[in-house]
């Protein structure tokens, strides 16, 4: 695109939300001037390597963290949404930078697994040998959920499918409004009204939550991802924080069983090293049992993880 061509686009397709650098220097001029929470996430984000990772950003808008993360060096980024009109400020900043994001903007946060099946079942290329794509691991190295949790009904939801299509070590870059309230206590205030009319948290009907601290790293936890580092801004009675946080290994101690039950969290039961956690939950249930009975088997020592699970079904 010349430089004609993308001052017109950008002002055809005006109000855009992100600060976006286009050739030329051009840059998408943001509706809202949210720079500190930007600047923010941008702090956290300088401690994950992003050099030939494969990258998922979740709620991508306008595209600024896709293309950031590209500008960073990762090998693969795939954009999710399901705005229409972002999708046109996608598509328009992707044609105008040459970008190879990939947007997938029919796929809602609580549902990535599945949606995104085409991606993670679909990268098989063996059929056609020049295809450059295929195989391997498909599962994000990096995954973005960035001012989104405090926009769903069910934002827990979401991490659990972030997790889901995650490989184990990866990082998570999580961004949230959150409480300011009782820091030492773990709760979500809900975004109703107070006596005087005015809303707890932002004055608008698409926020709902916001998690204190220590209730955030805790969901985290439980979502099986460990924080490893955190940085905020204050304000009154509502802040904005973001995390880098671990995927880690299946634990019991982290809901256990409970998120592997597909119908509360889908996309679950159908990864074969949780469904072997799955099989080790029922091997140790076995395992209690037998010695109620005061049956000592041979299986007395084995390693009843997920990986021992597996290597019994090799």
């Amino acid at each position: 695109m010349t430089k004609d061509e993308i001052e017109k686009e950008v002002e055809r397709l005006s109000p855009w939300y992100h600060a976006i650098a286009l050739p030329f220097g051009i840059t998408t001029q943001p509706l809202w001037d949210i720079r500190p929470v930007w600047d923010n996430i941008r702090s956290a984000r300088s401690k994950i390597d992003y050099v030939g990772k494969k990258v998922l950003d979740i709620a991508a808008f306008d595209g600024m963290w896709s293309f950031e993360a590209e500008d960073l060096g990762a090998e693969l980024v795939i954009s999710t949404d399901c705005n229409w009109i972002a999708l046109q400020h996608f598509l328009m900043c992707k044609q105008a930078r040459n970008s190879k994001a990939i947007p997938f903007y029919n796929v809602p946060p609580h549902d990535l697994y599945n949606r995104l099946d085409s991606y993670l079942k679909g990268r098989d290329c063996k059929w056609a040998p020049s295809c450059d794509v295929g195989g391997g691991d498909t599962r994000f190295d990096v995954v973005h959920h960035l001012g989104l949790f405090y926009h769903l009904v069910d934002p827990v939801q979401s991490l659990l499918q972030a997790r889901s299509v995650m490989r184990e070590g990866g990082s998570l870059l999580f961004e949230t409004a959150y409480s300011m309230s009782d820091k030492n206590q773990s709760h979500m205030v809900f975004n109703g009204r107070n006596d005087d009319g005015t809303y707890r948290i932002y004055p608008d009907t698409t926020t709902w939550w916001a998690p204190t601290l220590k209730c955030i790293e805790e969901i985290l936890l439980a979502c099986l991802f460990k924080p490893v580092f955190h940085c905020e801004i204050t304000g009154d009675t509502c802040g904005r924080t973001c995390f880098v946080a671990e995927a880690i290994p299946f634990s019991e101690k982290h809901h256990g069983s409970e998120i592997l039950n597909s119908f509360r969290t889908p996309g679950y039961s159908n990864r074969s090293d949780l469904a072997a956690a799955n099989l080790a939950i029922a091997f140790d249930t076995w395992r209690a049992a037998d010695k109620m009975l005061g049956q000592q088997k041979a299986y007395e020592g084995f390693k009843y993880d997920s990986e021992g699970i597996l290597s019994l079904l090799k």
